[in-house]
């Protein structure tokens, strides 16, 4: 797929016209440019690269170069509400993690997207995520290199996969535990 494939797949995504492309782009393009584009006319700098990706909901790397993996790990790290989802079950966590995806990247990692990238089914895709039939170790390896979200994460759900300064803070606690156990 070449960019204009790229560029036209994101655009027909979002239900733009070109016009309201070129409007939501606030005005750092015109709609004769974006058409131009979408036909492999010219190809963008670098800076019109980032705001198609802002405005398209996908990535500078996915319009260029087609590379679909995301970084989700800063959201996960940063957001209570992501970090959540170390507590849940893996099927949980795993669906967690793709719609995080799916809502932060629209243009290219939609759980059809995903689910493709994987070589699966949208149906056997979403029937693995939501505890249906097993989570395989394919699924969540395939997750894992298209989130770049630690697979030892996805199966087990513990910090220390992600936040190693976390993981020796909370088994110092474990240990001050045992030894205020030991001492009774």
């Amino acid at each position: 797929m070449t960019f204009p494939d790229r560029l036209r797949r994101v655009h027909e995504r979002a239900g733009f016209s070109l016009r309201e492309a070129a409007t939501k782009g606030g005005g750092a393009f015109t709609f004769a440019y974006l058409n131009k584009l979408l036909r492999g006319e010219h190809t963008p700098t670098l800076d019109m690269f980032v705001i198609l990706a802002r405005l398209y909901g996908t990535t500078v790397e996915y319009l260029r170069d087609g590379r679909v993996e995301v970084d989700l790990l800063a959201a996960l790290i940063r957001d209570p509400q992501y970090r959540a989802l170390g507590m849940v079950s893996p099927h949980e966590r795993a669906n967690g993690v793709a719609l995080l995806a799916a809502i932060t990247y629209p243009g290219h990692m939609r759980i059809d997207d995903q689910a493709a990238y994987l070589g699966l089914s949208e149906e056997e895709y979403r029937a693995q995520l939501h505890g249906r039939t097993p989570l395989t170790d394919d699924t969540l390896r395939g997750l894992a290199r298209l989130t770049g979200v630690p697979v030892g994460w996805l199966r087990v759900g513990h910090w220390y996969w992600i936040l190693p300064e976390d993981a020796q803070a909370d088994w110092t606690a474990v240990a001050q535990v045992l030894a205020q156990v030991a001492k009774k």
